[in-house]
C-alpha cells in the first residue's frame, strides 16, 4: 500500500502518460564522481534516507524511462547540484517494489507526474517503526537494484 492508502499500482497523476509498471526502468540521476561509490555503484549521499522516509519531500524522485528526454534530465541534475558532470543509474522498478523487511514490502513505486515532466515518479520506504540502522539497510538494498550507470554526455 502506499502512502495515500491504496496500491502504487493504481496511483496515476493527471498528466501521467500511465501507473507505473513492474518492467518500467526507473533512472535516478547523480553527480559524478562524489555521489559514487570506489567500486562504481551509488552511494548512499545519492540515495537520500529522508527523501525516501519523508513524504513531505516527496519521496526519491526518478524518472521513468521511456517517457524522459535525457537532455532535460541530465540539465535539471546539474543545475539542481550546480555541478559539471552528472550521470544516472538504472533500475527495474519491480526490483524496489519486491524488497521485503519482516514480511512487508519496503518500498512504492509512485507515478508523480508534473506538469512540465511526465516521467516523473517516487520511491518510498513505507515501512514505518524501525530502527534508522534498518532504514539504512533497507536503502542499501534499494541501491543494490540499480545497474547500468552511465555519465550523460556532454550538451
Amino acid at each position: 500500500m502506499s502512502t495515500y492508502g491504496v496500491p502504487d499500482e493504481l496511483i496515476q497523476h493527471p498528466h501521467s502518460p500511465s501507473v507505473v509498471q513492474d518492467d518500467e526502468i526507473l533512472c535516478r540521476t547523480y553527480i559524478h564522481p562524489t555521489q559514487v561509490d570506489a567500486d562504481g555503484s551509488l552511494a548512499p549521499s545519492a540515495v537520500p534516507l529522508q527523501d525516501l522516509t519523508d513524504p513531505d519531500r516527496g519521496g526519491l524522485s526518478v524518472y521513468r524511462e521511456k517517457y524522459c528526454d535525457k537532455k532535460n534530465m541530465q540539465a535539471a541534475s546539474i543545475a539542481r547540484a550546480c555541478a559539471d558532470e552528472a550521470g544516472y543509474a538504472s533500475l527495474l522498478t519491480k526490483c524496489a517494489r519486491n524488497i521485503i523487511h519482516k514480511n512487508e514490502r519496503a518500498f512504492v513505486v509512485i507515478d508523480t507526474a508534473k506538469e512540465e515532466d511526465n516521467s516523473h515518479a517516487s520511491i518510498y520506504l513505507v515501512i514505518t517503526g524501525i530502527a534508522k540502522g534498518e532504514k539504512k539497510k533497507l536503502r542499501l538494498d534499494l541501491i543494490k537494484c540499480f545497474h547500468e550507470y552511465k555519465i550523460f554526455e556532454s550538451i
